[in-house]
């Protein structure tokens, strides 16, 4: 059961790549630089198939998937409580309050998949409509559209879509931002949860290096979860009640939250927890804590630029360009060598 977590996580994010992949292997295989086919409008229509997979395989995750992870951390939760409290909960029953954590986080989770995925279905449908249209129009003269087709692809347009709150997201990065976020919600819920069940109000977040502006704010304090206990902040005080109200400071967060047993520290460790907690809420990181915060974003951009020149290339017939794209692919390597996390790729 330690394992769930990454297991299922790492999964449905190579399920995403893989349909991406699926997408741009049908495309390499059906453009025909001459002319825009029926051919070619047969492959955008498959593209929903790939997608309506890709739905099924997100709704297991829905639905089975997440479930398992929350219970999981939930077990290990309630043991860690049992030990330091005396109580003898029985980790695998799930209360009235865990099932209701359960369906919020499920219903979040499987709209914004698949609103995600419908928008992008709705784009393969504008794209063949446009296209069709423009081919009567033209006389059968298919060049152009040819070349139209392949700049959107290339282009990314297909797969691009806005949110709620009017951000741009790629399908994959969406799926990827959304299934982490997804995952660290059920940790903290499951977790917090665990600790009311068993009267303990107090909850630990955790503390990174390389924080956001956000997190730093609040990371590494103790929090009240009712916001009873006078002697900590509220957990609803954390960036507006997010915590609250999604179990996550914010999308893509990976602070975790553990329950903190007062017992099992001294009295002045206590003390001083109390005084770092009620400290006012401000950007306290120092200097290297803010570069080793923008050294982290800088190098999350180098590998997706990384893996979209991959992509690129595998849909490149042409030699000139795939030796273009190779020699970006050295320089990006070359500036991501010394990331301890990054693995080479050197096909």
């Amino acid at each position: 059961m330690e394992n769930i977590e990454i297991t299922e996580e790492e999964k449905l994010i190579k399920l995403y790549q893989k349909a991406f992949d699926d997408i741009l292997t049908r495309i390499n295989m059906s453009i025909d630089a001459e002319r825009f086919t029926a051919r070619d409008r047969a492959l955008l229509m498959d593209l929903n198939r790939i997608l309506n997979h890709l739905e099924i395989e997100m709704m297991q995750f829905t639905y089975e998937d997440l479930p398992a992870m929350y219970q999981a951390e939930r077990a290990k939760a309630i043991t860690l409580l049992n030990e330091a409290l005396g109580t003898a909960a029985i980790a695998e029953q799930l209360t009235m309050v865990d099932d209701r954590a359960i369906r919020e986080m499920q219903k979040l989770f499987y709209k914004g998949q698949k609103d995600a995925i419908t928008a992008v279905k709705k784009n393969i449908n504008n794209v063949v409509g446009k296209l069709a249209t423009k081919q009567k129009l033209t006389g059968g003269k298919t060049k152009a559209l040819a070349e139209e087709f392949a700049r959107i692809i290339e282009g990314n347009e297909v797969f691009t879509f806005e949110d709620e709150a009017g951000r741009q997201w790629n399908l994959v990065d969406y799926g990827r931002m959304a299934i982490r976020t997804a995952n660290t919600r059920a940790v903290n819920q499951s977790t917090i949860n665990a600790g009311q069940e068993l009267g303990n109000d107090l909850v630990r977040m955790s503390h990174h290096l390389s924080s956001c502006p956000i997190c730093a704010m609040y990371e590494g304090r103790v929090y009240s979860v009712s916001g009873n206990d006078k002697r900590y902040p509220s957990l609803a005080s954390i960036n507006k009640g997010s915590m609250v109200a999604y179990g996550t400071i914010h999308p893509n967060c990976r602070h975790r939250f553990t329950n903190y047993i007062e017992e099992l520290n001294t009295d002045e460790e206590n003390e001083q927890n109390r005084i770092n907690s009620n400290k006012p809420f401000v950007d306290s990181r120092t200097d290297a804590q803010k570069q080793a915060y923008e050294n982290r974003q800088r190098q999350n951009r180098l590998k997706q630029q990384y893996v979209k020149l991959k992509e690129l290339k595998a849909v490149t017939d042409d030699k000139e360009a795939k030796k273009a794209i190779d020699s970006r692919l050295k320089v990006l390597r070359s500036k991501l060598k010394d990331t301890k996390e990054w693995q080479q790729d050197k096909k």
